[in-house]
């Protein structure tokens, strides 16, 4: 069957169908946040990032991250290694995965402990992540530490954020390594939604898919809500409405499907 999304009108879709994928997504999320507003110069860009480094911070005091990130390092590089003997595989593309592989382990087991990721030992992050639940708790009146550091130079505060960072580096590196490797582990397929609806019930359990992706031609005004785990997943393409809740369209829907399974 002919693909019948055009790559240069398809609004592509993501969705983990494992926990630990999950907060991959979520923290490669919140990196690129930073990545977007660290440039910039402005005390409003400065919070956006200093909030998002606050997320950070929660999810990898919550998760212990650095386990996380380094046994599926350790596990991709190992089924790599075993990919490499079989005939057809290009060499230099795996030799320089491996590599990328190798130097992310190595990093993160440079990393202490755990504790380097929290905001135990950081009096100033705690107060501000106490009071950055409250709607407007982190105006000036409310911490005037914090409206003093941000009114600083913004060379002084670029610096004291990357100081702040750079034990999040290693996992913001590892996370991407794996994630690449994830997007580009499966072929997208062409398939059908009658009424549209899809659902896969057949998911191979001894080879779990770790998320699927779906690509839709932009210009049809649908957009997918896609559940399940690792046994089975269901995709239901909506219709956007002004102000009501998107309902399930009744049209067949062709869309790409791709299935990861690294």
């Amino acid at each position: 069957m002919e693909n019948t999304v055009s790559n240069n009108q398809a609004a592509v879709f993501e969705h983990p169908l494992n926990e630990r994928i999950r907060t991959f997504l979520r923290l490669e999320y919140l990196f690129d946040k930073i990545d977007y507003f660290l440039p910039n110069h402005a005390i409003w860009a400065t919070r956006a990032v200093i909030e998002t480094q606050l997320d950070i911070l929660s999810i990898t005091t919550r998760v212990d991250i650095k386990a996380e990130v380094l046994r599926e390092l350790e596990r991709y590089t190992t089924t790599l290694e075993h990919l490499g003997k079989q005939s057809g595989v290009n060499e230099n593309a795996l030799s320089q995965t491996l590599k990328d592989l190798e130097t992310a382990t190595e990093q993160i087991h440079q990393l202490k402990n755990q504790s380097n990721l929290s905001l135990k030992d950081n009096e100033f992050l705690k107060a501000i992540s106490q009071r950055n639940s409250i709607p407007g708790g982190t105006c000036n009146f409310d911490l005037p530490h914090y409206g003093y550091w941000l009114a600083q130079p913004y060379a002084q505060r670029q610096q004291q954020i990357e100081i702040w960072l750079q034990d999040l580096v290693p996992i913001r590196d590892g996370i991407r390594i794996l994630l690449y490797l994830i997007r580009n582990s499966g072929d997208a397929k062409s398939v059908k939604a009658p009424d549209g609806l899809y659902q896969d019930t057949k998911l191979e359990a001894q080879a779990p898919i770790q998320m699927i992706q779906v690509q839709i031609d932009s210009s049809l005004a649908l957009f997918p809500e896609i559940s399940g785990h690792k046994h089975r997943f269901n995709i239901r393409f909506m219709e956007v409405q002004d102000i009501k809740r998107p309902t399930q369209t009744e049209q067949d829907v062709d869309f790409l499907l791709t299935c990861c399974v690294f």
